[in-house]
């Protein structure tokens, strides 16, 4: 049921009574979910830290040179999109000043003329068509409404938001909810064409709670809506664009974003087929974040872009979908907790073909973990990404589970490999494997090793350091393209050489968390899985 709420003035649309019966899921209570599929992780983690003692070392070193060999693949292909991203960018950036100065001369009175006061220009938000109806929406739970206010305020400023459905979805435990949506309806009520909040019921059975069961119940209570309220509506015209309410956008995202459907997308089909993932960068305030958030932040750009990407493995963050394929793959599934690694294997399997990433040439923004302490902020850090890990390994248990429902399929099968490859091996046993063969070649092996060996044996780890050096040149050479939403940032030459030491030992840290967090929910079961927002109270 939807109500406005009473105002003169445009109204927020307010949705919050229950899904119905038949759209919730069981609870499966199986062993509390510990026997599960997600154990093949362990047994691969701990497989990788006793190889080194047992086998001969020249298979060990072999063993690093695999993993070197990953970090060159996904940096080379990190290094080609950031190529293309900036051409990209270039580009977008010449043609959007020959079209405002067009616009400049041909300035309509009639029309809303927007005061951009960074670069002193006119802007005409009326004036940009686009040919489908774009859906924005986020979640928030205890995020601080400032940060959200301020995400809102970025998509107010980007070309046609006047004809956005923004919906935002909220739980119905948020702290000061009531006064959060009035303040949402004083600043926000009349900036779009329409903006629908919806209040995720708490308690639901078959749900967890998080991220996944409020994306969930917007979602479908959305597109009930829109059933409900539009006249000849048609799911084949609507696109959504997920983001997190720490996200910062391009002005002219969705106009890239169509622009590249309609290069990509040869039949109408396909784009119900593609989900759609721009460059997240999280080079937000940086320099005010300790070394662990910096060095993970820069690490997960570049993985992203050279591996989740290319390689179909997941999206992050933020990304856009057509509405018929989120509502024809089942929406997002209430009883797991990383909306963004689920949904596309989820889609996949509910539609029975392959979903394709494709990657935006457009860079967001998405912040880093924070903390007002040095303290606090390390615990953050190392919470979210415990969650993370919990989450991929949760989603690795959903696909071997239902694979049964897929016809033998080497699409199918491959991005099971490259998933677990990733999560499991690269991310996780990788780190073990070092810390097992350091201690295997300098304590135990050590009479073994020729000096041949040794050097061999440093190799990767001298491989690791040339792309470190060349990840946080990248970074930096591309930063320029995130000024137009963000102040700029510079850091010292001496302190960015510092972090570039310390980056394999950080990466090393970080695998022992994720570590903890695939035996917590082995031991545990489906206990630890639930969507802790990470903490955002630090970034302006």
């Amino acid at each position: 049921m939807a109500k406005d709420q009473e105002s003169q003035k445009k109204q927020i649309v307010i949705i919050s009574d229950p899904l119905p019966e038949k759209t919730k899921f069981p609870k499966s209570g199986f062993c509390n979910g510990r026997l599960r599929f997600n154990l093949l992780m362990n047994i691969s983690v701990i497989g990788f830290i006793i190889i080194p003692f047992f086998v001969p070392v020249i298979y060990s070193i072999g063993i690093g040179y695999y993993f070197a060999f990953q970090w060159l693949i996904y940096f080379m292909v990190y290094l080609i999109n950031t190529i293309r991203l900036m051409r990209a960018f270039k580009k977008q950036m010449k043609k959007g000043q020959k079209q405002q100065k067009h616009e400049n001369e041909d300035i309509n009175s009639t029309h809303t003329n927007l005061i951009d006061s960074e670069n002193n220009t006119i802007i005409d938000q009326t004036e940009q068509k686009y040919r489908y109806k774009q859906i924005m929406m986020t979640f928030i739970y205890k995020e601080p409404i400032e940060l959200l206010s301020n995400t809102l305020f970025n998509l107010r400023e980007m070309e046609g938001s006047n004809q956005f459905i923004v919906s935002v979805g909220f739980e119905e435990r948020s702290p000061d909810i009531d006064n959060k949506i009035k303040y949402l309806n004083e600043q926000f009520s009349e900036s779009f064409e329409e903006f629908i909040i919806t209040i995720h019921p708490y308690g639901t059975e078959g749900e967890i709670p998080g991220k996944c069961s409020n994306s969930n119940y917007l979602q479908r209570k959305l597109v009930a809506y829109l059933e409900q309220t539009r006249e000849n509506f048609n799911i084949e015209e609507y696109m959504v664009t997920n983001f997190d309410t720490d996200s910062r956008f391009q002005k002219n995202y969705l106009r890239v974003l169509e622009s590249q459907m309609e290069k990509t997308c040869k039949k109408p089909e396909d784009i119900h087929e593609i989900v759609w993932q721009p460059v997240i960068y999280y080079n937000w305030d940086l320099k005010a974040r300790r070394f662990f958030v910096r060095i993970i932040s820069l690490v997960r750009n570049m993985l992203m872009m050279g591996a989740l990407i290319p390689f179909q493995i997941n999206v992050m963050g933020i990304f856009s979908f057509s509405l018929k394929l989120c509502v024809t793959g089942g929406y997002t599934h209430p009883t797991y907790q990383m909306d963004d690694v689920i949904c596309q294997i989820r889609w996949f399997i509910k539609k029975k073909k392959p979903i394709k990433i494709k990657q935006l040439y457009t860079a967001a923004i998405s912040g880093p973990t924070t903390g007002n302490s040095f303290y606090e902020e390390l615990v953050e850090w190392a919470r979210q990404i415990k969650r993370w890990t919990i989450g991929t390994a949760e989603v690795f248990h959903y696909y071997v589970v239902k694979s049964k429902h897929i016809q033998p399929n080497l699409k199918f099968t491959v991005w099971g490999f490259l998933y677990f490859n990733y999560y499991s091996v690269f991310l996780i046993a990788q780190n073990f494997f070092t810390i097992s063969c350091a201690v295997c070649f300098t304590v135990l092996k050590s009479d073994e090793l020729s000096d041949l060996e040794f050097y061999l044996s440093i190799g990767p780890l001298g491989f690791q350091y040339v792309i470190f050096i060349l990840m946080f040149t990248i970074n930096g050479a591309s930063q320029y393209i995130l000024d137009p939403i963000r102040p700029k940032e510079s850091f010292n030459i001496i302190l960015t050489l510092i972090h570039i030491i310390i980056t394999p030992f950080t990466q090393i840290a970080s695998g022992l968390v994720a570590c903890y967090g695939i035996f917590e929910v082995a031991f545990r079961g489906k206990k630890v899985c639930n969507h802790i927002s990470s903490k955002k109270d630090t970034l302006k």
